[in-house]
Parts: structure tokens; C-alpha cells; sequence
């Protein structure tokens, strides 16, 4: 086996053996398929050159996930390379791996020499800001169910100010505050004619306050001039009451449609009758897609059982030969 390969350089030529060191980007939940026919665990990781992500399925899933901590460095030696599923995979890379019964996991010093402490900043979709606003949570009802959504508006030295959109579970549990640094990572963009609006995914990262070179920057720019520049924008904004965005959300992991409202517009609803099919044809995809994707999965699952399983009869049976052959000599 070769020496440790860059995240950047993965792909299907390396075959099953190969060595990366990273860092955890994300953990995601240990996820049990429809009627407990398989089990699913991804982990996001990144080094110097990009990201990835990890993923084990069944017992090789229940093995590793309480392994992996975010933040953490480790070394994974082997597995299999497949081609990402951009359906579900949104992270900047063509491929993801596949952990299985051969792949070693160790964790190693954390040290910013090894990797890099956080992912660069490529695209806007990665981004760090003071937060300047935090808006009450508010409640967007559906036909089948209730959502909460929760604004928070951040910015940096530029003067440019973008609005993180929060959902559910991480709009109510939200503890950042006014002068916190916040960044976002893999944050989905939306850009409108009077600003730009980050939405979180299953993907996302969001740090309060990370450990992160800008952070000091952003917190002694908003001591001295943010907050000043802060003010005035409100009281500017404080005359235009009408100048908001209206919600209208569909929801597949997180997926919007944002609607504009001006000055001298009036509210404009969705046709009842047109709404009501979206959100029929929004169930009846969500279903399909989560049946291709089990189906996916298990046949997915088969193939890398049988594939290591070729790996360690094969090891097996030279080392049988290896012993017959010393016998003989």
C-alpha cells in the first residue's frame, strides 16, 4: 500500500487499499431502514485538499458509529470507493467510501499540521459572520404537519449580511446571541434580488463561536464598528416594514421555495387547489425515492459484504498455500 492519499485524489483506480488521515466534519445518526430490513451510518470528514464522506451499513454501521467524534482526526486504511449518490450525498466530492470488515479505524493526535482545523472556505456556501439579528421562531403549516423556521441574520467586515434559515429541531434548540461568531458549513445558498439567504441540510455544520482564525477578527470588528453600522441598518429597515420574505416551504430533508414581497406588493397565497397537488406529488416522490433508496442500499450492502468476503478468502487461501508449500519444502 501506497502512503496516505489526499481526499482530493480518491477515486475507484486506488481499489480497496489505501490510507486517509482527517478530520470529522460531521457524524450523522445511525439510521435503521423502513421494517429494520438494514441499518445505515455516515460520517463527513475532510482534510487539506477537500471532503468526503464515510459510510457502513448493518453490522459494520453499529461497529463504527459510536467511534467517530466531531473534530476528531483519524486514519481509515481501506474500503471501497463507490460513486456518490448526489440525491443524498451533497458534499463537493464524486465519491464517498464504504466501510466494511477490512477497513481499520485509529484515531491520531489532533494537530493543525496533520489537518487543518476547519474546511476552507471555497464557496459562499461555507461562511462565517457575527450575528447581528435573531428572529423569533415562527410556525409554517402544512396540510400533514407544522414547521418551525427561525431566522438569524449574520455579518462580517464587508458590510454583506445573509440570513441563515433554521428548522424544527435546530430553529427551537438554537443558543447562539447577538455578538456570537457563527459559522456555517455546506449550507445550502439561495440568492435573492435583495440578498442571500443560507438554508440548513442534512449536510450542514453550524459552530457557535468555532475555534477558527476569523473569529477573533469578526469579534474585534464588531466591538468597534459593527454594532454602530448594525444600528443604522435598522432604523433604515424600521420605515420599510414590508420589505420581508413570505415562506412557502417543500420538504425533502430541506428544500425551499421562497416568494418576495416589496414595498408596494400585496401578499400573494398559492392557489388551494394547485397547493394541495404539489403537496400530493411531493408525498408520492418522497415515497418512491425512499423505496429506490432501500432497495439502493441493500443491494449496495450485498455487494460490499461479498466483495470483502472475496478479499479474506483470498488472503485465506494463500496463506493455506503458504503453509502447504513450507510443509513440502
Amino acid at each position: 500500500m501506497a502512503g496516505v492519499v489526499n481526499i482530493r485524489d480518491i477515486d475507484q483506480s486506488l481499489g480497496s487499499s489505501f490510507q486517509i488521515k482527517a478530520r470529522v466534519l460531521k457524524v450523522h445518526e445511525l439510521r435503521t431502514f423502513k421494517n429494520n430490513t438494514g441499518k445505515l451510518f455516515c460520517v463527513d470528514i475532510f482534510d487539506a485538499t477537500g471532503e468526503i464522506r464515510l459510510t457502513a451499513f448493518n453490522n459494520d454501521a453499529e461497529n463504527v458509529c459510536s467511534i467517530f467524534k466531531k473534530d476528531q482526526i483519524f486514519s481509515i486504511v481501506n474500503g471501497k470507493i463507490n460513486k456518490a449518490n448526489k440525491l443524498y450525498n451533497r458534499l463537493n466530492h464524486n465519491y464517498e467510501i464504504i466501510m466494511g470488515p477490512m477497513t481499520i479505524i485509529t484515531q491520531i493526535e489532533d494537530t493543525s499540521d496533520v489537518v487543518p482545523t476547519h474546511v476552507t472556505l471555497m464557496t459562499f456556501d461555507n461562511t462565517i459572520g457575527v450575528i447581528i439579528r435573531i428572529e423569533d421562531i415562527v410556525d409554517i403549516v402544512k396540510p400533514t404537519k407544522t414547521l418551525k423556521l427561525r431566522d438569524v441574520i449574520i455579518a462580517d467586515n464587508t458590510g454583506i449580511e445573509v440570513t441563515l434559515t433554521l428548522w424544527n429541531e435546530e430553529a427551537s434548540v438554537f443558543s447562539g446571541k447577538i455578538e456570537d461568531v457563527l459559522s456555517v458549513e455546506k449550507g445550502k445558498l439561495v440568492v435573492y434580488k435583495k440578498g442571500k439567504k443560507l438554508s440548513v441540510t442534512q449536510s450542514t455544520v453550524i459552530q457557535i463561536n468555532p475555534n477558527w482564525p476569523e473569529k477573533e477578527v469578526l469579534k474585534e470588528w464588531y466591538k468597534n464598528e459593527g454594532q454602530y453600522q448594525v444600528d443604522r441598518m435598522d432604523l433604515t429597515q424600521s420605515s420599510n416594514s414590508l420589505n420581508k420574505l413570505t415562506y412557502i416551504a417543500t420538504f425533502y430533508n430541506v428544500c425551499c421555495i421562497f416568494f418576495s414581497i416589496t414595498d408596494n406588493a400585496y401578499l400573494t397565497s398559492v392557489d388551494d387547489k394547485i397547493f394541495s397537488q404539489i403537496v400530493e406529488d411531493e408525498k408520492s416522490t418522497k415515497r418512491r425515492l425512499d423505496e429506490i433508496y432501500i432497495l439502493q442500499e441493500q443491494l449496495q450492502s450485498e455487494i460490499i459484504e461479498l466483495t470483502f468476503k472475496k478479499i479474506r478468502l483470498n488472503l485465506e487461501r494463500q496463506a493455506v498455500e503458504n503453509r502447504i508449500i513450507n510443509r513440502r519444502q
